[in-house]
């Protein structure tokens, strides 16, 4: 790398930097300082939110970078990361890992959080998630125009409920 890249580097911002900063900030204000969080992209986020990381990519965990083999994707390391370590939340790029949606987020996870990626020029949205089966948690129904509601009150961090709105046929 010469002079002039590294100068390039300095004045050409990296988009994450902005909505990394603000997901690691709404972490740390939303989520419990004992709350385990596994994501892909690991330095920005981790440091503003001062939570527990399980790093996709395996720089943190080395079992997990153990799982990167040739014939194996990110994707494959992060099913394999949720199947093997007690996470609370998981902030993801929205549908860059179909598998863990269609076997593992549908069914476990309910939407907390959007991050737009237009409002900070980066190509992707950002979604935050809770894990339903690794909280202590209290549910609540409701049924109201054709929608049931189930309010889950997280016990491990009391000032977070979260509903999850379906239609009823």
């Amino acid at each position: 790398m010469n002079v002039s890249n590294l100068w390039q580097m300095r004045t050409q911002s990296d988009n994450r930097y902005l909505v990394y900063k603000e997901i690691g900030e709404w972490l740390n204000v939303n989520t419990s300082p004992e709350d385990n969080i596994g994501m892909l992209e690991t330095g920005i986020i981790g440091y503003y939110s001062r939570r527990s990381i399980v790093d996709f990519a395996g720089l943190i965990q080395p079992e997990v970078a153990q799982r990167l083999t040739p014939d194996a994707t990110y994707e494959d390391a992060a099913i394999w990361a949720v199947e093997n370590y007690n996470l609370n939340y998981l902030v993801l790029h929205e549908d860059l890992y179909p598998k863990l949606g269609a076997d593992y987020i549908e069914q476990n996870c309910i939407l907390v959080k959007k991050f737009y990626g237009e409002q900070y020029h980066y190509p992707r949205n950002i979604e935050i998630l809770v894990v339903m089966i690794n909280l202590s948690c209290h549910l609540g129904l409701k049924l109201e125009k054709g929608h049931l509601s189930v309010l889950v009150i997280n016990t491990n961090h009391l000032r977070r409920a979260y509903w999850k709105s379906s239609s009823v046929a």
